[in-house]
């Protein structure tokens, strides 16, 4: 999951980079970087609130073992990246992104007397619909992880609305600026930049964070397998001693039954000799 947000981010700033090499010359161009754009950040915010329900069913059923695993990647796949990209596709059939002559750029008109419904439909349902069930979510992991304690949730646990709470950060100016816009309000340019430079830099807050999860997996799978190694090591080495001890044992029994068979021999009268 944690690759799936940073692939999608990949996507996200391809097309925010793209124009730098190759700059949009026609509507053709603009609606192509669509695709990708609203692929990409859809993908980005519903893999975060994925993320969250994956955490609190491990928390629910103890484990996400084999049985639990692939019936909800498909459902996982499903939301993370088909309906996404079915999204993405279809906005290349609309005005979503258009070819500005005069800034030669691509860019989004908003009417103030109509609603936008592109907006609507690709932005403010799925990424506020990503939002609020990443923190239903994670509230229900933080009172799963008070319920398996035994006691009230504590102030540790909120650390775990950081996930959901680069969602808000990132989005919730730039979701509320396009709600009043939707009612005519003309908000300043500089609110605008806000939200969009917090919207670019949900990747780099993901990375730091997620990425954090995943080093933190990394160093205790490579600590247990470290540790069973040595464990390993050791339980050979005491099979090597406790095999080398009954070797030897057998060695010195083989020894001395041979020492007592040759004093047998030596005082035992050979065939056809009488002693005196």
């Amino acid at each position: 999951m944690v690759l799936a947000i940073n692939i999608a981010h990949v996507f996200f700033y391809y097309t925010k980079m793209s124009v730098l090499v190759f700059p949009p010359q026609s509507g053709i161009h603009c609606k192509i970087l669509s695709i990708f754009n609203v692929f990409s950040f859809e993908s980005a915010a519903i893999w975060g609130a994925l993320f969250a329900h994956a955490f609190y069913t491990i928390l629910k059923d103890h484990s996400f073992n084999e049985f639990h695993l692939p019936r909800m990647i498909k459902f996982y796949l499903i939301f993370g990246v088909l309906i996404p990209l079915v999204n993405g596709v279809l906005s290349f059939f609309t005005d979503r992104l258009i070819y500005s002559e005069s800034k030669g750029a691509c860019v989004h008109r908003v009417y103030a007397d109509r609603i936008d419904t592109w907006v609507l439909v690709f932005t403010l349902i799925p990424i506020g619909l990503s939002c609020f069930m990443s923190m239903v979510w994670y509230k229900m992991a933080m009172n799963k992880i008070s319920a398996l304690q035994g006691k009230e949730t504590g102030g540790e646990l909120y650390v775990l609305m950081i996930y959901p709470g680069i969602l808000l950060l990132c989005w919730g100016p730039s979701l509320l600026t396009q709600i009043v816009m939707q009612f005519g309000v003309n908000p300043s340019t500089t609110l605008i930049n806000i939200g969009l430079a917090l919207v670019n830099s949900e990747g780099l807050l993901d990375s730091v964070v997620y990425g954090r999860f995943l080093r933190d997996v990394l160093r205790d799978t490579w600590n247990n397998y470290f540790k069973k190694s040595i464990i390993d090591e050791d339980t050979f080495i005491e099979q090597q001693i406790i095999i080398s001890g009954r070797l030897s044992k057998e060695s010195r029994t083989e020894t001395r039954l041979l020492s007592d068979a040759l004093d047998r021999m030596a005082y035992t009268p050979k065939s056809g000799e009488v002693s005196n």
